[in-house]
């Protein structure tokens, strides 16, 4: 049996071709092309990402679909959904079980306590992995318009990280905001 090891070998006294020291960078064929490609996938993407969550969002903490949420949007809704928990076994074991136990209320992915009816996407605009999406609510029992600000990032998918309230009545500026509140709220 032989056996024949093949290593490539650096001899200082060797000279050196340049024909076969360099390296040749060949342009991308159709880069512009691959480049649109992609910002159309990722705004397909988003776009099924909003409409999937704002169709099937009921201004209820327990009809958040988690799975698309970033890691720590979801970890603040998750604290929050405890914390309600906590805050209503407090007030049934509490000395007055009548009283109203400390919950959020009205809706936290927009800038109305009401809540939207409808929905239609504005704008997108992607910026790495990070994208910002417009959106005009509606509310027709309260004859109101307005526009907020979803932010999502990219993780292994596009997910909503944030929404930014952009009405000009909202107690607080954001989703997050809403949550951090509510979660370090103390009595």
């Amino acid at each position: 049996m032989i056996i024949i090891f093949l290593a490539h070998c650096t001899n200082p006294e060797r000279k050196k071709d340049s024909t076969h020291d360099r390296t040749e960078l060949v342009p991308e064929p159709d880069k512009n092309l691959r480049e649109e490609y992609e910002k159309k996938q990722d705004i397909s993407e988003i776009t099924q990402t909003l409409n999937t969550f704002f169709m099937n969002y009921k201004s209820r903490l327990e009809t958040v679909n988690m799975n698309l949420l970033s890691k720590d949007l979801a970890t603040l809704i998750t604290q929050a959904i405890a914390k309600e928990k906590d805050e209503v076994l407090k007030t049934a074991n509490g000395s007055d079980p009548t009283d109203k136990p400390i919950i959020l209320e009205g809706d936290i992915f927009t800038s109305e306590y009401e809540g939207a009816e409808q929905f239609v996407l504005d704008s997108i605009i992607v910026e790495g992995k990070t994208a910002r999406a417009i959106l005009e609510f509606k509310n027709s029992k309260l004859k109101l318009n307005w526009f907020d600000e979803v932010v999502l990032i990219k993780q292994e998918r596009w997910l909503i990280d944030n929404v930014v309230f952009k009405s000009s009545t909202p107690e607080y500026s954001s989703t997050k905001a809403v949550l951090e509140a509510f979660i370090s709220h103390k009595e």
